[in-house]
């Protein structure tokens, strides 16, 4: 959900082994329905988020890292509130090449 994200490796490239770990936050806007039963909302979200690389070759990688991250949507924006929160977990793995 996050739009932005800023992650920073912690070795430097030294190693095989490339840590990271990264933030995020982000502002949407959800829709549903047609356009005359619009019940959509707003949302913001944020993300923390650490993970790993290990490099095969000097371009070849394989990664692995874990996600968190909170996202809560507003779906009313006058009188009382109605609004949403979730928390999800995202573990991920991933095989890259870099340029």
């Amino acid at each position: 959900v996050p739009a932005f994200t800023f992650k920073c490796y912690v070795a430097g490239g030294k190693y095989r082994i490339d840590p990271y770990i990264g933030i995020g936050v982000g502002l949407y806007g959800l829709t549903e329905g047609s356009a005359d039963n619009n019940t959509g909302g707003l949302g913001l979200g944020a993300q923390v988020e650490l993970g790993g690389d290990y490099l095969l070759t000097d371009n070849f990688l394989v990664g692995t890292g874990a996600t968190f991250r909170s996202v809560g949507i507003i779906n009313n924006l006058s009188g009382n509130s109605n609004a949403t929160a979730y928390v999800p977990l995202t573990l991920f793995g991933r095989i890259g090449y870099r340029f």
